[in-house]
């Protein structure tokens, strides 16, 4: 079983989640999620810092990603939730992304979260896995779950600071790279959807900023993380705008990182 531990970052950062099955995630961290809220040219400049500081082997040369987007029908992801739900008498309270790499594609590995009774409210992994297809979720076998996984830490490279060269995901000792992010649905998910009108897809995006982890680390030595944006979308376009997040906490028109990272603090 894997534990998951969240710490907070100096500028209010705190995530976790886990590539294993059936961790827990303890119920009273949920309040120290990141909390950020991105308009159109502000999700820009965080989707640029992605692909300017990610890459992906290809033979002995880092490539570009091909894409670093995903979106998936939200009837798709209901659909599935009801399956979830009726065999195993629970529903869905999460979602969680694990990064995997097909060829020089952003592949995730999805997964939905359920609250477990028996630890008040702490989260854990329904046991089936997806990826998306024909922007559709389709449920995968472990052994190809796990590849899309390995192939993100096998070939997933990450810039070296104020450098041109690339190192492998958790090739620095003692500084863990996140692998995956988590998203609690009942204050985010469901409202990112709700406050933007039942839109068709929900949109999985790569952003990365510089980010510090001080509390796991000898030095406070910001580096490049890989983290994710959801926002909606419509056959008619997206729903981003250049407007402000609102006091209110509307989400309207916005992209959102509201999750949880693991690493940096994940214990088996």
């Amino acid at each position: 079983m894997v534990l998951f531990c969240l710490i907070q970052k100096r500028a209010v950062m705190a995530k976790t989640t886990s590539t294993k099955s059936n961790p827990v995630v303890p119920a009273n961290t949920l309040s120290n999620r990141r909390a950020k809220l991105y308009n159109a040219i502000e999700l820009d400049t965080v989707r640029s810092d992605f692909a300017k500081n990610f890459r992906v082997l290809s033979g002995n040369l880092y490539e570009p990603f091909n894409t670093a987007e995903v979106r998936v029908e939200i009837s798709s992801m209901n659909t599935v939730e009801l399956v979830l739900r009726s065999k195993h008498s629970t529903p869905a309270r999460g979602i969680h992304f694990d990064f995997g790499v097909n060829g020089l594609d952003f592949h995730p590995v999805i997964q939905f979260m359920f609250s477990d009774p028996d630890t008040k409210g702490d989260l854990r992994l329904f046991p089936e896995q997806y990826h998306i297809v024909n922007n559709h979720l389709v449920e995968i076998d472990p052994t190809q779950a796990d590849s899309f996984r390995t192939n993100y830490r096998n070939t997933c490279g990450i810039r070296v600071a104020k450098s041109n060269l690339f190192r492998r995901v958790d090739s620095i000792t003692g500084l863990p790279d996140p692998k995956a992010e988590w998203f609690p649905y009942a204050d985010n998910v469901n409202k990112l959807i709700r406050d933007n009108e039942d839109p068709k897809y929900l949109v999985v995006s790569c952003i990365s900023e510089m980010l510090s982890y001080p509390a796991i680390a000898l030095e406070d030595t910001p580096d490049h993380r890989h983290m994710l944006a959801l926002y909606t979308a419509s056959e008619a376009g997206v729903n981003l705008g250049t407007n402000s997040a609102p006091p209110s906490g509307n989400y309207r028109n916005l992209a959102m990182d509201l999750g949880h990272l693991c690493p940096p603090r994940c214990k088996k």
